[in-house]
């Protein structure tokens, strides 16, 4: 299969059809070096073109791309609401731990407002591993809504699938 396939395997159209429960950490570990590097390079073009592709976004993160990163924080000046940018400063965090990112997080999950969101953003977060993220998500433990008070509980390991 040519790189192309693979990419287009690896980012699949971007709609709720093909992206629901969608994964392909799978498809990247099956890479070998080579391929690893044509796709970083096609990802990077691709978050040039699509800034706000999460997918694009997470895989450059998994692949731990530090080419990504001016990309990356092009997307970052350019999200225009708060979830994104948690996603996004997460996502150059866990390539390369600048601190300045859970700053950039923490001030985006405090303007957050909707239950939804809250959810959603809780394991990115998470991925920060520190004190300060994880008592953002304690103070929601005892939220009155159980959907947010189990993705927290769960998010910080005090529940068990």
């Amino acid at each position: 299969m040519n790189i192309k396939n693979k990419l287009e395997k690896i980012i699949p159209p971007n709609n709720f059809r093909y992206r629901l429960d969608f994964s392909n950490e799978h498809l990247i570990d099956e890479l070998n070096d080579q391929e690893k590097k044509e796709i970083e390079k096609l990802l990077i073009k691709k978050l040039f073109d699509s800034p706000d592709d999460f997918l694009i976004i997470e895989t450059l993160s998994y692949m731990r791309s530090e080419n990504a990163i001016p990309a990356m924080r092009i997307s970052l000046d350019l999200c225009e609401n708060f979830l994104q940018k948690i996603v996004v400063a997460a996502s150059i965090y866990k390539i390369n731990h600048e601190s300045y990112m859970m700053n950039i997080a923490i001030d985006a999950f405090e303007k957050l407002y909707k239950d939804i969101d809250l959810i959603y953003v809780f394991s990115y977060l998470k991925k920060f591993n520190s004190e300060k993220t994880d008592d953002l998500i304690k103070r929601y433990i005892d939220n009155p809504n159980f959907s947010v008070s189990y993705k927290a509980k769960r998010v910080l390991g005090m529940i068990k699938d």
